[in-house]
């Protein structure tokens, strides 16, 4: 975004909230500005991809349905040197002062692989993927549905749920 400033490409009036999604699917996460008195600006992430992303849309049965609260925790692992870490996600009702975050949770990669897929739902219930479920689905670059207590599931285009596992 410095980029763009210095170019002129941004235009920041009197700025209100910022919202964060990806608007396109195309695992970019792009922006939404709303701002006072003016109608909302939109910044669509058109740089080129420079790594690989996950998105989690997760759907409470016993839990509540929005999931809200319900924890992600991805293990990736570095293909070059094999060494692990966990990114952690939680699924927020808001993000912010007037201000909100897309619902699917967003996992920027690099170019590390994932490993495991790890919920923790508000109901106490932990579901856990390995590696095998995971690859089977072809991730990364996918958009997951995962259901409290059902399988892994890619989403389609229309957002809805499709293939399982």
């Amino acid at each position: 975004m410095a980029d763009a400033r210095e170019r002129g490409d941004i235009d920041v009036i009197e700025l209100a909230a910022v919202g964060v999604a990806d608007l396109d699917g195309d695992g970019r996460l792009d922006l939404v500005l709303s701002n006072n008195n003016a109608p909302p600006t939109i910044y669509r992430n058109c740089w080129a991809r420079s790594g690989n992303w996950l998105q989690l849309s997760l759907e409470g049965s016993v839990s509540n349905r929005d999931a809200i609260g319900a924890a992600a925790k991805v293990t990736i692992a570095d293909p070059a040197t094999g060494a692990t870490r966990t990114l952690t996600r939680v699924v927020e009702a808001g993000s912010g002062f007037a201000s909100q975050r897309m619902f699917p949770l967003h996992f920027g990669l690099g170019e590390s692989d994932v490993v495991e897929i790890r919920l923790v739902w508000p109901s106490g219930t932990v579901q856990e993927f390995p590696e095998q479920d995971i690859l089977n689905l072809g991730v990364p670059n996918r958009a997951l549905h995962i259901r409290e207590g059902d399988e892994l599931r890619t989403r389609s285009p229309s957002g809805s749920p499709s293939a399982a596992l």
